[in-house]
């Protein structure tokens, strides 16, 4: 397994876990604070690896290091710009065979990919979809947005909803909880302490976890952070 993530949080990720992690750098035509993050840069489908072109050809020697596991490689002619909703053309959040999305403003290529392959695009109000979610599995996330909540209530996915206001992204009031760690083999890994963060929803999330089977780690201590999530590649 490798991992791709914020070249912010990349060592801190490896020693935590031991996986093999290589730093996702700034991409110049997103928003400085955001630039580096996977949810920004990449969209997984299967084994299809969606990103930028010129993207691409900057990081090359990481994309190159995924095609070795068997991944394809799939560069957009998305026209990304460092304003929303521009900015916004890989940010997809897919849970099994679900596309939640703004649609008009996805990547093209992601779209058709879903449609030819039996996805479901659900189109949400909520841009950042894939930041806006911690995904627990299949059937359980984490989120701080009603109308994603909504959204996955009709699909059957069970919610858990906390405030975001307390989570640091520097250069923004506050970040998202779906860049603010994941999940792998009932290990969730956290930039920072959920207590310290959902002071009141702690002990809800903790049952749940419990209920999974989860346990939890901090990559880092204080408050939670955004850094975008992480890629993993098996």
């Amino acid at each position: 397994m490798i991992a791709l993530i914020s070249n912010q949080i990349s060592s801190q990720f490896q020693n935590a876990t031991g996986i093999k992690t290589f730093p996702l750098m700034p991409y110049n035509k997103l928003d400085l604070p955001v630039s580096s993050h996977a949810d920004m840069l990449i969209c997984v489908i299967d084994k299809n690896v969606f990103c930028y072109s010129d993207y691409y050809n900057e990081s090359k020697s990481i994309f190159d290091e995924i095609e070795k596991l068997g991944y394809k490689i799939i560069k957009v002619n998305h026209q990304c710009d460092i304003k929303y909703p521009h900015d916004i053309g890989l940010n997809a959040l897919v849970i099994g065979k679900k596309i939640f999305c703004k649609r008009n403003y996805i990547a093209k290529e992601i779209i058709e990919y879903g449609e030819a392959n039996g996805y479901k695009i659900i189109n949400v109000n909520q841009g950042y979809s894939a930041c806006s979610t911690f995904i627990i599995d299949e059937n359980s996330v984490i989120t701080s947005d009603l109308g994603m909540q909504k959204a996955f209530q009709n699909e059957g996915i069970n919610t858990i909803i906390v405030p975001n206001n307390n989570i640091i992204l520097d250069g923004y009031n506050c970040g998202f909880v779906g860049g603010c760690g994941c999940i792998l083999d009932n290990n969730a890994y956290f930039f920072g302490s959920i207590k310290d963060t959902f002071i009141e929803n702690c002990a809800d999330i903790e049952a749940f976890f419990e209920i999974k089977n989860i346990k939890f780690h901090k990559v880092i201590d204080g408050r939670l952070r955004d850094f975008g999530g992480v890629k993993t590649f098996y």
